[in-house]
């Protein structure tokens, strides 16, 4: 009976113990599987403005558009355009390829139970705007032409991250232009249990949800002057769960849509991979992703604004404040 007795005492210190290392996974521990298995699941519903005109697309699809320099006085790498245009002005490439279009998603370690995934979505071109109070000027026939925009620039990295902790979803950073608001999970809309992003009309800012949203504020003497805003809507739907290209971004490792960690998240920019053409996009890491910026107008500024930068193997993709 004795034998029983501790037999049965085994069991049930089994019982107790084995939950608990099933929910290790949640302290970090995950299988590539269980990662995938996240990803996928967190990965958002993208809604574009209807009136989008500047589509994302793969990074392999621009880079067939683009070349690999070192810009005069820069000891580093970026790329441009194959093909030349005015600061205002637009080419076919800049329209993207939705079709082509990807999801990078990287799985991060931010401490026990606690992980992010970061989602970007890279962005051929991103198209400039004007204030607020100057935009029903815009719309008159011909006096709209004296008021330009500001802000285009070649290249547009956009990214939104999860939040997982023990495993499960509990807020969602948003970034738009150079800001980001992070919303608990109550404050997010789901489709099918994937997040849903609302992205501004050619500056693709990312938002919770439908309008007008006001970003920025000119304020002198209290009082706010002008002001800048995105605007979203339903228009075209993109499942981005359909098309990823995950990894772990602290192993620098492939788990899903590609077979190894690419060459364009180097942070050695100013290498190029043995037997690779320099000016190949693939054949190394880059530090700014998009033409220089265009010549001065009268006001002081470029219609043209250089090329942003983008994800490498030292960005720091944790939610914002940790």
């Amino acid at each position: 009976m004795k034998k029983v007795i501790i037999f049965l005492s085994f069991l049930i210190m089994w019982s107790m113990v084995l939950p608990l290392q099933s929910a290790g996974a949640a302290g970090g521990e995950y299988t590539d599987a269980e990662k995938r298995q996240l990803i996928q699941s967190y990965s958002p519903l993208i809604w574009f403005d209807k009136g989008e005109d500047y589509y994302p697309s793969s990074v392999e699809w621009s880079f067939k558009h683009m070349e690999r320099y070192i810009p005069q006085g820069k000891e580093v790498y970026s790329i441009k355009t194959k093909e030349n245009f005015c600061d205002d002005c637009t080419i076919p490439f800049f329209r993207g390829d939705l079709e082509s279009a990807k999801i990078y998603a990287f799985w991060s370690n931010v401490s026990e139970n606690v992980n992010d995934i970061s989602y970007y979505v890279w962005y051929p071109y991103n198209r400039g705007k004007t204030l607020d109070q100057l935009s029903g000027i815009k719309r008159i026939p011909l006096l709209g032409k004296l008021v330009p925009d500001y802000g285009h620039h070649v290249g547009d990295w956009e990214k939104v991250i999860v939040r997982l902790e023990d495993g499960k979803m509990t807020r969602m950073q948003y970034n738009y232009h150079s800001w980001n608001k992070i919303y608990k999970k109550d404050q997010i809309q789901f489709y099918e249990g994937h997040p849903v992003v609302y992205v501004a009309k050619g500056s693709h800012g990312s938002w919770p949800s439908a309008g007008k949203h006001v970003y920025y504020k000119v304020k002198k003497w209290g009082i706010t002057w002008a002001t800048l805003s995105d605007y979203t809507s339903k228009g075209v739907q993109w499942e981005t769960w359909k098309s990823i290209e995950a990894y772990d971004k602290d192993q620098q490792r492939a788990l899903l849509g590609s077979n190894s960690w690419p060459a364009w998240m180097s942070s050695d920019t100013a290498s190029t991979l043995p037997g690779m053409d320099a000016s190949d996009p693939h054949s190394g890491g880059i530090d700014r992703w998009g033409n220089q910026s265009g010549d001065k107008d009268i006001t002081g500024q470029s219609k043209l604004s250089g090329g942003p930068s983008g994800p490498d193997e030292n960005t720091k993709m944790h939610m914002s404040g940790e």
